[in-house]
């Protein structure tokens, strides 16, 4: 269900448009940083554009919404535990370091974080769940779950914020019954998750042995060069300044590992002569981060150090689509969580197979999934999208993996999920367009937890729903 759930006039939507509405959206989207820069990134000055954005709240039945509610802080739980067991990480991921030479350079540094002796133990994790509403299960379903840069909590909650302004500022294109508050509750991604920031700042002074009213210890977020999101991540770095008093910089990888160094008695990170008590990373989940050698050099040096990160080294690893799978797999999760816990989670979960196995099982999926390409999706064991695989392509590349006998042990088969399509108005380049849609819905939860104790859980804030806009074939 969409805009035409909340019985939108059209006609009404129409003339809003012609006086005025399109010129208050993007003057609104201007003044509140529901922005992103253009693609063509010459210098940090570069011109900032409108993000595209649908103009009404996406609604999803109140029964799955609630039900995503409660399962983040299982998947929080599933998560932690596992991003804590470092040999199952290891035992896990290591098949798949051999045709992947990414993974084999975070595994190496996982194993030399194992043997730093000022290793820090606290770890902040922002965890990203994603899910499709399922149109013949009646439920959503699991796409994906991030752990590292996870992104579009910032620009979610201004997104909020604009579709709230326009319910109040052109109440007639609504039903007199219409509650924003019911259909569009407010997002409160930036407060919790900078209230993580501080907590973790904290924990990290009290470690140290650092007055807690001492403003000295700051957070570096690592970024991508020439980064176009930077309107998604900058508010978090304002907002935890004007509250927490934390100050911040920004670094691509490269620039923390040439201006930057540990102390090699106590483990502390300095980069441009500041103390770091935390390292947040919106970049170096893609081997595009990694150009050079000196990149990697970077990572090792932040991973080996006291500052605490968000994610560390092991939680990054978790994203990687082995463990999702694994996920279904009732023994294995049971390991990490209560039963209760997982039956939770398994009703969310959708067929998911590693194409390195190759059971019975597993090779009748494939040949399944060549007959129907329309029923599923091919993914990469990599976190970050974009790899996947669709309809005839998906096709051709198990065939020819087939008949190479090579190729398809870093893939995924996946069932597809067959989301309902509904009309949405879209706002992109100065226009509006009526057309059709499917919607990814998204959960964020943060814990920050301590390999000192396995049970010990310390902080869980969780975020209300992200919307996004996906085109029909994703």
């Amino acid at each position: 269900v969409h805009g035409d759930s909340l019985r939108i006039r059209q006609t009404e939507v129409m003339k809003a448009l012609t006086k005025g509405m399109l010129h208050e959206v993007i003057d609104y989207c201007g003044c509140t940083g529901l922005m992103m820069k253009e693609s063509k990134v010459e210098s940090e000055y570069t011109k900032a554009v409108p993000l595209p954005v649908s103009l009404f709240p996406c609604c999803v039945p109140a029964p799955y919404f609630h039900h995503a509610i409660k399962v983040q802080p299982t998947i929080n739980t599933l998560v932690e535990k596992l991003a804590r067991d470092h040999e199952m990480i290891h035992k896990t991921l290591t098949p798949f370091a051999g045709i992947d030479d990414f993974l084999k350079r975070l595994l190496e540094i996982s194993s030399k974080y194992h043997s730093y002796k000022h290793k820090q133990d606290v770890y902040l994790g922002i965890i990203r769940s994603d899910y499709m509403l399922s149109a013949d299960q009646h439920k959503l379903q699991m796409v994906e779950y991030n752990t590292i840069a996870s992104s579009f909590g910032v620009l979610s909650d201004k997104l909020n914020s604009l579709q709230r302004y326009i319910f109040q500022r052109f109440p007639e294109l609504f039903p007199k019954e219409f509650s924003i508050d019911r259909v569009a509750p407010h997002n409160n991604f930036i407060s919790n998750a900078t209230s993580s920031f501080s907590t973790c700042i904290e924990m990290y002074k009290k470690k140290r042995g650092i007055s807690t009213g001492d403003k000295h210890v700051s957070m570096a977020v690592i970024v991508q060069e020439g980064e176009r999101n930077v309107y998604d991540q900058k508010p978090l770095e304002i907002a935890a300044f004007e509250k927490y008093g934390i100050p911040s910089m920004r670094v691509t990888l490269k620039e923390a590992y040439e201006n930057g160094k540990v102390d090699p008695d106590t483990g502390v990170l300095m980069i441009y002569g500041k103390e770091i008590g935390l390292v947040y990373y919106r970049a170096g989940y893609t081997p595009n981060d990694y150009p050079m050698e000196v990149e990697w050099k970077g990572r090792e040096m932040l991973e080996c150090s006291m500052a605490i990160k968000c994610p560390s080294i092991d939680l990054h690893l978790v994203t990687f689509k082995k463990f999702q799978e694994r996920f279904s797999n009732e023994e294995y999760v049971s390991k990490y969580l209560l039963k209760e816990e997982a039956s939770k989670l398994k009703d969310m979960l959708i067929g998911f197979w590693s194409l390195m196995d190759r059971t019975p099982e597993i090779e009748a999926e494939i040949v399944n999934a060549i007959k129907t390409p329309e029923e599923y999706v091919l993914k990469s064991h990599r976190e970050g999208g974009g790899n996947n695989y669709y309809s005839e392509e998906l096709r051709a590349v198990l065939e020819k993996g087939i008949k190479e006998k090579t190729g398809l042990e870093n893939l995924f088969l996946m069932r597809k999920i067959h989301s309902p399509t509904v009309n949405a108005h879209l706002f992109k380049n100065g226009e509006v367009k009526y057309t059709e849609v499917v919607s990814e819905y998204s959960r964020f939860g943060t814990v920050s937890y301590t390999h000192l104790r396995a049970h010990e859980t310390l902080r869980y804030l969780v975020c209300r729903l992200l919307l996004e806009k996906k085109k029909n074939k994703t």
